[in-house]
């Protein structure tokens, strides 16, 4: 998966970069944050061998936008997904993941961090709460992409 990422990163990033701006769903960085809840011992040792020798090669995101709810809530939203693959997801793996999140871009330091709560907003449903997100990340590039990193909380229930 690291290496499809690296691929990824290296032949489409550049090809969309050029064409103007690039909204992804994910940064390399945060691979490393799912190997580490994922693998043990020696095969994570070799992905983190792999993740430092690649890692320094990546573009630098301008703005990661950590969109944050609690774990009731992210339950919740895979239950109304009702994707095959996500129905027996366990409620403790994704308590772990949302902990995992939180502490690794407190400490994340290659871009700004703009944090959202998204416990009280519905993007998908709700035009204003999508129109308020992405006035939020516009904002945040104004602003503040010249400082690392910033954080933007909103508040609310973690």
């Amino acid at each position: 998966f690291l290496l499809s990422r690296y691929h990824q990163q290296q032949e489409a990033v550049p090809e969309a970069l050029a064409k103007g701006n690039l909204i992804s769903d994910y940064t390399f960085a945060k691979d490393h944050l799912f190997a580490t809840l994922n693998l043990k011992g020696e095969e994570l040792a070799l992905y983190q061998e792999l993740y430092r020798i690649l890692s320094p090669k990546i573009i630098a995101p301008n703005l990661v936008c950590l969109l944050q709810a609690s774990t009731d809530t992210l339950m919740e939203r895979i239950a109304l997904r009702d994707r095959p693959y996500e129905r027996g997801m366990d409620r403790d793996y994704i308590h772990r993941l949302r902990i995992a999140y939180d502490d690794f871009f407190s400490q994340y330091d290659e871009a700004p961090v703009l944090r959202i709560d998204t416990d009280e907003l519905n993007f998908i449903r709700r035009r204003e709460d999508l129109e308020l997100v992405v006035g939020m990340i516009k904002s945040a590039l104004e602003e503040g992409v010249a400082r690392k990193p910033p954080l933007f909380p909103l508040g609310g229930k973690k």
